[in-house]
């Protein structure tokens, strides 16, 4: 039985109980006890007639799939799609499902305000899924979407360069911290040790060996708790297992960390706001990053690119792709290069003046 107890706002206690039929998540509160809530789920399960096929209309479909899709997927993924209905699906005329063929299909494609062919293939995807949807739990079998395409793009694309940041650029996020310890270090061993945010997010005191003054990693936390796989799981691929040597006073910093917030071996060094038992939010570390970029003035970046701009450093100061691969935890050197090497705003200036000086004499 699917059967919940809650508050209402008062602080009386009551029960609901939620079924799924035929696609569609019903929900009904405001039962005195569990075994009244029980009973009226069985009722209503039996009793329940679902929709005629000529019935349901494009919305309809929309907010059952959206329910279901929901139960499937991770939270972030929810949520994009979530504001992809708000702002393109949900212009879909709302025709009964029978009734939506190819012109209007066609149509509502060459009309949603999407800002680029990738945004409109997305949407066509989304299409496919919820049709598909609606032939598995509804019975109803409109494959008119098959014959939508997307255009191919002609245009010369415009260069979308990786952003790097700088030395004196990391000063700026790290001064921007002003003095707060937590962001520090996390920004910190990031930075230094190129690790991607669920990895940061996953770090433990017993993940360290202040002996040897090395940090293992060999886990990351999950978006979301994961079943019997907890908060914690491996990492992203069997390579990004890798230990890292700590500068001094970096070790002393989490040590601080450690000391000054009580935290055990099995605590999260970089915990959330209500419990040291479980790693800080994804979405609150991009919210200070941000908060921190337009308070000292840096370009937006995501924190990716502390990954990125670390593997960059490297390849100035003459390491091998092998020796930055391995830092990184990369299979290849040929996945670094692709991805992660780029230059920064201060290096290209330095290549500019070498050349203006060299230019200069030739031309004068």
């Amino acid at each position: 039985m699917s059967v919940y107890k809650y508050k209402n706002a008062n602080g009386k206690t009551l029960w609901y109980f939620t079924v799924r039929l035929y696609g569609k998540q019903h929900v009904h509160r405001g039962f005195s006890t569990k075994k009244e809530a029980e009973l009226e789920e069985i009722a209503f399960s039996r009793d329940y007639v679902p929709p005629k096929k000529n019935q349901v209309t494009w919305l309809m479909l929309l907010k059952s799939y959206s329910d279901y899709y929901q139960q499937t997927v991770k939270n972030s993924s929810f949520y994009a799609f979530k504001l992809r209905c708000e702002k393109y699906l949900k212009l879909m005329p709302n025709y009964e499902i029978t009734d939506i063929d190819f012109p209007t299909l066609d149509q509502f494609m060459k009309t949603i305000p999407a800002p680029s062919r990738k945004v409109k293939q997305v949407v066509l995807n989304d299409l496919k899924r919820i049709f598909d949807y609606c032939d598995v739990f509804y019975g109803i079998h409109n494959v008119q979407y098959k014959r939508l395409v997307i255009p191919k793009d002609y245009s010369i694309r415009s260069i979308k360069e990786k952003y790097v940041l700088s030395i004196s650029d990391f000063k700026k996020l790290y001064k921007g911290c002003d003095g707060d310890s937590y962001w520090e270090t996390l920004f910190l061993i990031s930075f230094i040790c190129g690790l991607r945010i669920s990895e940061t997010r996953g770090i433990q005191p017993k993940c360290f060996d202040f002996q040897k003054g090395t940090l293992l990693i060999n886990q990351q936390a999950a978006f979301k708790y994961n079943g019997d796989k907890g908060l914690v799981t491996s990492p992203k691929t069997q390579t990004s297992n890798r230990t890292y040597v700590l500068p001094e006073f970096l070790l002393t910093k989490v040590q601080e960390l450690i000391k000054a917030k009580h935290l055990g071996p099995n605590c999260f060094l970089f915990y959330a706001a209500n419990s040291h038992a479980r790693p800080v939010g994804q979405i609150t570390v991009y919210r200070k990053l941000h908060k921190i970029q337009k308070n000292v003035n840096l370009p937006f970046f995501k924190f990716h690119a502390l990954r990125r701009s670390e593997a960059s450093l490297l390849n100035d100061k003459g390491l091998s792709g092998a020796i930055i691969s391995d830092y990184l935890g990369h299979n290849s050197f040929e996945t670094t290069k692709q991805y992660y090497l780029g230059d920064n705003q201060e290096k290209k200036e330095k290549v500019r003046d070498i050349l203006s000086g060299i230019v200069t004499k030739i031309v004068a």
